[in-house]
């Protein structure tokens, strides 16, 4: 089992461009691959997989079949950390034998498994090397493309940095450094839960993180606000965001705090869709990793 960590953040798909853009500036730089991405997710007809915190997929990358589990673990500061176990295929098509030594061995809910929802993007690499001995390994994937369920589909842009090697809040430093140039927002739902959401499967309430920190409450209640991209979301997420005021004085932030006040104040008056507000804030980003740093 490997043990992936990342953070990953969405953004408007006209800003694809400006975004790879800035990553390429970055020291240390390089364009990586680029490849259409094929995927189905795999659950009971219920979600008993989601429900135990699981995800079962089959991808294919650029002509490579790859079948992956993955459990969902801890997020912190905006950090996700999870449990991986990938295992490279000869064709596009589910081998029960692979999870023998995985969560899933043996389990009464593989004859009940079937595909549940699909996500297709294409994704372009960029690999950001360290300039020291010290320096921090990240995979840039900036995907682009959509997510599929029952007749349905959802657009998906989001950018994933994840650490290869190295300190993960040298991670968190660089995802502030790509804020600062294109307006993105630090986003905690995974694709899987994307699907799910979209297939009927998953129902997330924007108080109901699973963290006793204000900082992953708050951060928790955005992303669920951004997934259910409803009006009716408005109010609790407002909430939320005050009860944060004195972490951002203590963080030396209560003016980016105070700016992000104004700006989901005048958003919710002007009723604009979550996904495209937060999105669309400069600021929100640097504050959501400035507060997840602290």
């Amino acid at each position: 089992m490997a043990r992936e960590i990342e953070i990953k953040l969405s953004f408007s798909p006209d800003r694809m461009a400006g975004l790879e853009a800035a990553l390429l500036a970055l020291p240390g730089a390089r364009q990586g691959d680029r490849l259409a991405m094929r995927n189905t997710y795999y659950d009971t007809p219920d979600g008993q997989l989601n429900q135990h915190m699981m995800a079962l997929r089959l991808r294919d990358a650029g002509g490579r079949p790859i079948q992956t589990l993955k459990t969902r673990g801890a997020l912190s500061g905006g950090v996700a950390s999870r449990g991986e176990w990938e295992w490279p295929l000869s064709s596009y098509q589910l081998d029960y034998r692979l999870l023998a030594e995985t969560p899933l061995a043996d389990s009464p809910l593989l004859p009940l498994l079937g595909p549940s929802f699909d996500t297709h993007f294409q994704r372009h690499i960029v690999d950001i090397l360290p300039r020291g001995d010290d320096g921090p390994v990240v995979e840039a994937a900036l995907d682009h493309g959509e997510v599929l369920a029952g007749g349905q589909s959802k657009p998906l842009c989001e950018l994933e940095l994840e650490l290869k090697a190295g300190d993960p809040e040298r991670l968190q430093r660089l995802a502030y450094q790509v804020s600062q140039s294109v307006p993105l927002f630090l986003n905690t739902i995974s694709k899987a839960e994307q699907g799910y959401h979209l297939a009927g499967l998953y129902h997330p309430r924007i108080g109901d993180s699973s963290s006793d920190d204000p900082v992953d409450a708050w951060l928790h209640g955005l992303s669920v606000h951004w997934l259910e991209d409803s009006q009716a979301g408005w109010p609790a997420v407002l909430a939320l965001h005050g009860e944060l005021r004195d972490k951002a004085m203590q963080a030396g932030q209560e003016q980016a705090w105070q700016s992000v006040l104004t700006a989901l104040e005048q958003h919710s008056q002007d009723a604009t869709p979550p996904r495209e507000a937060l999105q669309s804030m400069e600021q929100l980003a640097p504050l959501q990793l400035s507060l997840a740093l602290g």
